[in-house]
């Protein structure tokens, strides 16, 4: 029975081979983007899953809230880890990890800047689980100078395994001796490094600031594991006598230290600037899912509509087959049985796919997904229900249609169609169509209007023709000596050394106590050179620009932004001139002499914080250097040698200030790049659908259209036959699909600071494009009936 079953859902599709085409390539797409979506959140919501203790490992991450509101970090002052394991003696594991920015590497005649560093005692293997393939010790990060490389960086620069045992230079400070060699860390891990260099190897000197103090919290990050039944709340308490032991709360601010879940890392927007790899707004994810799950059922909304349509076609062999003693049951599971064929082809087809389109997922969307996971359970569960799923969702309902003729009349009568309840079915699903169709392509025109006001919007300060270079050194003669080199040539307009550009990862935070008030507050500090306004094109609200070069440790001057003068009391930043501030870096107590008007120092999501700029060598980390427009090429040959002049010992790496300014809408860019693609598979699914409904209809039709041209009517007359129905289709679906978007997209525009308005303008574009989408579809077919000639129509009856 099943062979005949096998051989009749062969032949049937055969025989309707344009309705089968459409349906294949409709749930092939559709099944193709429906796993490609599972593959995304299912690596999403495994973050973290593959170490043992997952349950039990959590970070300890700072609280801090004073005056001018509260602060999140996801770091915490160096001493935490050594104060936890002698006060919380019950908990059963502490590691510490540093991650720095970036530091060279000299190995032999080998140079290069590794950006993947991290820096971790003995007990990291003890909390996480990655695998360790070769090691020449059994205590591994107890010594000073010892490295872990993954197996991809030992490949890359130390003949794989032969790497133990080498030794190269990091930083042009410390040599480190390779002790180990681990697996690469899999691409759901929140920390991400290709080297783990011993935590003992840290020092002052090395590292150029002082991260060893309570008063440092940046960039060093605990992770404990609590005993097995032990009590988060428990251990919060011990944090708290902690805080209030090593570092008691100052007047008008509050530091409190709490656990953070492992698992709960990557979803945590909160602590987003301080994690090793990206977070992912859990929001997103789901959405995502119900996007895949509206462009699968759209793919079988197509088979529905045109398998009940094709019905008619039928219904004669339903009725002889019903006279030739077949039940309801065989007939509903012969017709089910098509469904499954094409639903299997299409899934298999799918696989294909996705593996083919894999690396443009990954580089288009800027995740790392691989193929090799539909071998997991997971997947292989996922993969049977949903080609069950697709099955009874797509083929049930036809199956039922089918059946339910009576044989009598479908071998009498010329059935027009199925009824009026399959009428109205396959008019309500291609409505749902249109609702997420408009849905999708609205929301992405939204998106591509903000990622443009991202890109437009002046920042308040100049981002083109500016080369960054991070520097090697906080050595005040050879960095003179390298800006004077620079200034050679004029190719170079000006050079200014700084924390930072006004953009840029090298951040500071600080509290700050304004002259004559004791409350404490928060600011961003700069340390900038003379040249930084001059450079980045600042522009001055109130005062003046510093006028001489800071020498040692003589009275210091300070630049502030109008945010800062606003948030200690001042109507207007002429009032702040003369204004004395003190703040943490060498507890500095200095008047302000000028006020620059604000700029964007973080993405649009963030307002624009306090800012205090000062002249503080020490913490000069990066360079700015802004080239003429001319001769670009000649301009970075000239920083290049300068650099080698200077520098030769170290590496030479850049990057153009605009380039890091765009990186921080990332995350933007690729919720931008998803919706475009996901619009446009839903318009293709629901063009493919449209395009086999409306050929059926007009075959259907074609002796009224035939009659109708014969009596006078016109092209246009034969379109509003066709496309009437749709047209009202999509005005209904319009008004279910805009007050949806409109929710959406005010939520999601919400969450930044700097936005644009939400437009009756982009609704309207919305429905035009999805309208002239159908009329084109509509249109073809219908143009196609009414140039055909009556004749052959007509000629049979």
């Amino acid at each position: 029975m099943i062979k005949n079953y096998f051989k009749l859902t062969v032949r049937n599709l055969m025989k309707n081979r344009v309705s089968s085409i459409i349906n294949l390539l409709g749930l092939t797409v559709g099944i193709s983007t429906c796993i490609i979506i599972f593959l995304f959140i299912n690596n999403e919501l495994s973050f973290d899953d593959f170490n043992t203790q997952a349950d039990r490992i959590y970070r300890v991450v700072t609280k801090g809230q004073n005056a001018s509101g509260v602060e999140y970090e996801g770091s915490v002052p160096s001493p935490m880890a050594a104060v936890l394991m002698n006060d919380l003696p019950d908990l059963k594991h502490v590691t510490q990890i540093y991650q720095p920015s970036s530091y060279q590497v000299s190995f032999n005649e080998d140079k290069w800047t590794q950006a993947d560093i991290a820096f971790a005692d003995s007990a990291f293997f003890n909390v996480f689980d990655y695998e360790l393939i070769a090691t020449s010790k059994k205590h591994l990060l107890r010594s000073k100078g010892e490295v872990i490389l993954t197996e991809s960086l030992a490949n890359d620069h130390f003949d794989g395994k032969n790497a133990l045992g080498k030794i190269f230079k990091l930083n042009q400070k410390e040599d480190v001796q390779v002790v180990g060699i681990m697996k690469d860390l899999p691409v759901n891990s929140h920390l991400q490094f290709k080297m783990l260099v011993s935590y003992p190897t840290l020092s002052e000197d090395f590292v150029g600031l002082d991260i060893f103090s309570w008063d440092f919290n940046g960039g060093i990050y605990n992770y404990v594991v609590l005993p097995e039944n032990g009590s988060e709340r428990y251990f919060n308490d011990g944090l708290l006598a902690v805080r209030d032991k090593y570092k008691p709360v100052a007047e008008n601010s509050e530091t409190l230290y709490y656990l953070q879940p492992l698992k709960d890392i990557h979803f945590n927007q909160t602590f987003a600037k301080d994690n090793f790899t990206y977070t992912m707004d859990s929001t997103y994810v789901w959405v995502l899912g119900f996007i895949g799950v509206f462009i699968l059922v759209i793919a079988c909304v197509n088979f529905i509509n045109l398998s009940t349509a094709l019905a008619i076609k039928r219904a004669k062999e339903v009725g002889m087959r019903k006279v030739l003693g077949a039940s309801k049951s065989q007939l509903a599971l012969q017709y089910l049985s098509e469904a499954f064929l094409i639903t299997l082809t299409s899934a298999l087809l799918s696989l294909g796919i996705v593996e083919r389109v894999m690396p443009f997922v990954n580089h288009y969307m800027s995740v790392s997904l691989s193929i090799s996971a539909v071998t997991q359970f997971e997947f292989i569960v996922f993969y049977i229900l949903l080609v069950l799923a697709v099955t009874l969702l797509s083929g049930l309902y036809p199956s039922i249609i089918l059946a339910s003729y009576q044989p009598a009349k479908a071998l009498k009568t010329k059935i027009t169609d199925v009824n009026t309840t399959s009428l109205f079915l396959r008019k309500g699903l291609v409505g749902f169509q249109f609702v997420v169709s408009q849905v999708l392509i609205i929301a992405t025109l939204v998106i591509a209007s903000q990622m443009d006001y991202f890109h437009s919007k002046p920042l308040g300060f100049k981002q083109d023709e500016i080369v960054i270079l991070s520097l090697p050194t906080r050595d005040e003669g050879r960095l003179e000596t390298f800006k004077n080199e620079l200034l050679k040539s004029n190719m170079v307009n000006s050079v200014s050394f700084a924390l930072g550009a006004p953009t840029s990862s090298n951040n500071l935070g600080s509290n700050f106590r304004a002259e004559g008030d004791e409350s404490n507050m928060n600011a961003q500090i700069k340390a900038v050179d003379i040249d930084y306004k001059t450079t980045y094109g600042l522009e001055m609200a109130a005062g003046n620009w510093f006028t001489h070069i800071q020498k040692g440790e003589e009275g210091y001057e300070l630049i502030v932004n109008e945010s800062m003068t606003r948030k200690i009391g001042f109507s207007s930043p002429n009032d702040a001139i003369g204004e004395n501030i003190q703040f943490g870096i060498n507890g500095i107590d200095a008047p302000i002499v000028g006020v620059v008007e604000d700029f964007h120092m973080a993405s649009l999501e963030a307002r624009i914080e306090p800012l205090i700029m000062c002249q503080f060598p020490p913490f000069y980390f990066e360079g700015g250097v802004r080239v003429g427009a001319g001769n670009l090429a000649g301009a970075m040959a000239h920083i290049e040698k300068s650099w080698a002049s200077v520098f030769p010992e170290y590496v030479y790496d850049y990057e153009f200030l605009d380039e890091v300014v765009s990186k921080n809408y990332d995350s933007e860019q690729t919720i931008f790049n998803l919706f475009k693609i996901l619009a446009g598979i839903a318009i293709a699914i629901g063009c493919l659908g449209l395009i086999g409904l409306v050929s059926f209809l007009v075959t259907q039709k074609s002796k009224e259209v035939g009659v109708r041209k014969v009596l006078g009517a016109s092209v246009s007359s034969i379109f509003l036959l066709f496309g009437k129905g749709y047209m009202i289709l999509l005005l209904i679906a319009f008004l279910i699909a805009a007050p949806i978007t409109w929710w959406a997209m005010d939520g999601w525009l919400s969450s930044f600071a700097y936005k644009i308005e939400l437009s009756p303008l982009y609704f309207l574009v919305g429905i035009l494009i999805n309208g002239l989408i159908a009329v084109l579809t509509v249109g073809f077919q219908s143009i196609k009936a009414a140039m055909a000639n009556p004749v052959d129509s007509l000629k049979d009856d």
